[in-house]
Order: C-alpha cells, then structure tokens, then sequence
C-alpha cells in the first residue's frame, strides 16, 4: 500500500484499507494490532509483528507484509577461474592493460574493481558476520551491522548480502562499496573486477 495516500485518508477510511489489505493473509488481528500499523503508515517507517514470522513494514512510503524467513549463512572459497558468476555476480579477473577490454565486453552493471595483488591470502565470498568491519574511502571503519542500519535495510537483505574478504577482512560489500586497502592505483598490475547481471 502507498502510505502517501491512504494517510490522506480520514483514520476509518485508513483503518479499513489496512484490514482489508491483510485479510488476504488470514492473519488474526487485534485492534491494538490495527492501531499501531495506522501510526506506521503516518510515521513512514518501522515494522510491527503480526505472527509468528510475518511483520507489516513501512519503507519508503510503502506499506507491506515480510515473512521473515531463516537463512542459512554461506562461506566459500573465491575460484581459481578468470571468469566466473555467483547470483547476480559477475567477476572477471585480468591485468590492468586488459580492463578497458574486458569493461566493453560484457553488458552487466559495472560495480567494482579492486587490486588483486593486495589481497592477503584467500578470497571468501561470503554472508555478513558481527565482527565484519569496512573502511570506506573517506570515512572511518564501521562494522557491516551499522553501515546496514544506516541503509535501513530489512533483516532478508542483511542476510542475502554477498560480502567478500580475505585473511585481513572484508574488503568488498555488495551495496557498500570497497574497503580502501584494495583501491586501484598507479601501482596496480592486476585487478578483478565485479558486475551485476541485470
């Protein structure tokens, strides 16, 4: 529901869209229950529990039901391959002679691309964890979990965001950006390079 316009509405007229809006759920409801999605809509933001794994969210004036499911927390190695995909990921790796070639080539988004030999050990692609931290150009480290919140996102992006890191941390998180140690610079020689498929 668009809260720009049911809020518009006189709080009866209001109350009923929203009953009706959820009836198609089959969700019991109370009237306190009922009240307080109505002060959501007028706030334009917050989540209000419903059931057991269904909330109502208001975010960006759009008013709607999340089932809030676990997720599995995923960890794997980085492959070996020039080229490969993960999702709706897309990494290419070359030297830095090769990148304007290799940015032509394919017609996904452009995200990212990071110095490939300052990287410390491993590569992981990975789900968030609470120690994970980034140090973002020109601002100062903050962990996942904040720049998150920052973002205001809700609990199934959080636990669907693709982050990657190495033995000194997370270096890449999708929607955030890079950490500074992996920047490109007139010393870099090889790169990698991430697209989302669109």
């Amino acid at each position: 529901l668009n809260t720009k316009y049911i809020n518009k509405l006189h709080n009866s007229i209001k109350t009923r869209i929203i009953i009706k809006f959820l009836k198609q759920y089959n969700f019991s409801l109370t009237q306190e229950m009922i009240n307080r999605m109505v002060d959501l809509s007028l706030k334009g933001i917050g989540r209000q529990q419903i059931s057991k794994n269904f909330f109502v969210v208001v975010k960006r004036g759009i008013l709607f039901v999340e089932e809030e499911k676990e997720t599995e927390p995923f960890r794997f190695l980085f492959p070996d391959s020039v080229e490969f995909s993960y999702k709706n990921l897309y990494f290419i790796r070359c030297s830095i002679n090769q990148y304007d070639y290799f940015l032509n080539k394919t017609n996904y988004l452009f995200l990212f691309r990071f110095d490939y030999d300052r990287i410390v050990g491993d590569i992981y692609i990975k789900s968030r964890e609470k120690k994970d931290r980034l140090k973002l150009l020109d601002r100062p480290t903050k962990t996942i979990k904040s720049l998150m919140q920052e973002k205001r996102m809700l609990k199934y992006e959080k636990d669907s965001t693709i982050l990657l890191s190495d033995s000194v941390g997370v270096f890449w998180g999708y929607g955030f950006g890079g950490d500074k140690r992996v920047f490109v610079d007139t010393n870099t020689k090889n790169l990698c390079l991430v697209f989302e498929k669109i």
